[in-house]
């Protein structure tokens, strides 16, 4: 009995190891979000390609959950919107990025070429990646610090409910449902150096410069 205790003990002693060695944080205020794709409304007839990059805020709870958050142009309601993020190591790095709980967001006229103050009701999607830039050499809080993620395969986009337009002041027309189809995707961060190698390389340059003092 005592050596099943003991072989149960080590192999949960292994299994928290290797899930810490694996572990992954991701929080930081220091991200860019890379987003193209279309959107369209196909009650109007509408498409629009977009393509832009926002500067994002990452907070960590734990290992496994995150949230991102992205702050809205002037004059939009809300002024941040966020979505909550889950991270799996296995088989590899990945992440599932939730967009919900938006019943209503304004956005100011202007903010697309030639579209008016519109409505966005009942924002909801989905989008998923793959985790492709981590620096082992520096761990932070939850673990390894990641500092890229990029678009994969599955599910990436976004549906609105119903779209309302703003055609004349204060006049709302409802334009349908809306569709965002994501064709890619990228988060990503500066890399920061170890600690280590900073102060091998300021190491290197101190030997350099005693080199040529004593040359001299």
């Amino acid at each position: 009995m005592r050596i099943t205790k003991q072989v149960v003990g080590i192999l949960a002693g292994i299994g928290l190891s290797l899930s810490a060695a694996n572990a992954l944080s991701v929080y930081g205020n220091d991200w860019t979000l890379t987003i193209s794709g279309v959107a369209s409304a196909p009650v109007i007839g509408f498409t629009y390609n977009f393509n832009f990059s926002i500067p994002v805020t990452i907070t960590q709870s734990d290992a496994l959950s995150y949230t991102l958050s992205v702050n809205l142009p002037a004059g939009a309601s809300p002024s941040a919107v966020a979505m909550t993020g889950t991270l799996n190591t296995t088989p590899s790095p990945a992440t599932t990025l939730l967009v919900g709980g938006y019943p209503l967001i304004q956005l100011p006229a202007g903010l697309l070429t030639g579209v008016p103050a519109v409505k966005l009701n009942g924002v909801a999607g989905i989008a998923n990646g793959d985790v492709v830039g981590v620096n082992s050499a520096v761990n932070e809080l939850y673990g390894a610090r990641v500092w890229r993620i990029v678009n994969n395969s599955g599910l990436n986009f976004v549906s609105v409910g119903n779209v309302e337009a703003e055609l004349t002041p204060g006049n709302w027309v409802s334009a349908g449902p809306a569709f965002f189809t994501i064709n890619s995707w990228e988060l990503l961060r500066p890399v920061p150096e170890p600690a280590s190698i900073i102060a091998l390389g300021t190491a290197l340059t101190g030997l350099i410069g005693l080199r040529r003092r004593t040359r001299r």
